[in-house]
Formats: structure tokens, sequence, C-alpha cells
């Protein structure tokens, strides 16, 4: 069993799946030594549900609850996988969210 926290999960998932060390050109063309790519966090299967349990909980601190927030989403490629995993923990929790 583990004992780091949730949060602690998801950083030590970002820092092995998401930021990649060595030569990487940017779509700006330019290079740089590194990259970071959340998109490999977000569509893990380990990740995801973290993501998606701690943005609700960070979202429940701010003080929005379920009849606050209809729905979730932004721009398709980096906000759908986001937007899945915060549905899915609001629905393991009881909660009805919606995405789009």
């Amino acid at each position: 069993m583990s004992l780091s926290t949730p949060r602690e999960q998801l950083r030590d998932l970002i820092t092995s799946l998401a930021v990649v060390h060595g030569k990487v050109t940017l779509a700006s063309g330019k290079e740089a030594d590194y990259y970071v790519d959340l998109r490999r966090a977000t569509l893990h299967h380990a990740a995801a549900p973290l993501i998606g349990h701690l943005l609700l909980d960070a979202l429940e601190e701010a003080g929005f609850g379920p009849a606050d927030i209809d729905a979730v989403g932004g721009l398709t490629l980096g906000a759908d996988p986001v937007a899945g995993a915060l549905l899915h923990a609001a629905a393991s929790r009881g909660l009805e969210l919606d995405a789009f």
C-alpha cells in the first residue's frame, strides 16, 4: 500500500510520464532541452483518476458545489481527458457533472 498522498502520486506520475528530457523541437521550430507533455498523464490509466479527484477536491475547497457547476470542458485536444476525468470522479461520489 502506498503511503504517499494522491497529490504526491500524481506528481510522481507526471514526472515519470510527461517530462521528456533531451533535445526536443518545438512547434515553433526552436529547440528545447526538455518538454512537458501533460497529455501523457491525462490519458494514463492511473493518473487520470487522480487528476479528476484532485480537481474535484480543488473545486470543492474553492467553494464550488454540485449546484454551482453544470458541466466542465475546454478546447478539445487538452480539455477532453481532463473533463472526462472530472465527470468520472464526480460520478464516483454520486454527483452529476457533464463534460463538453
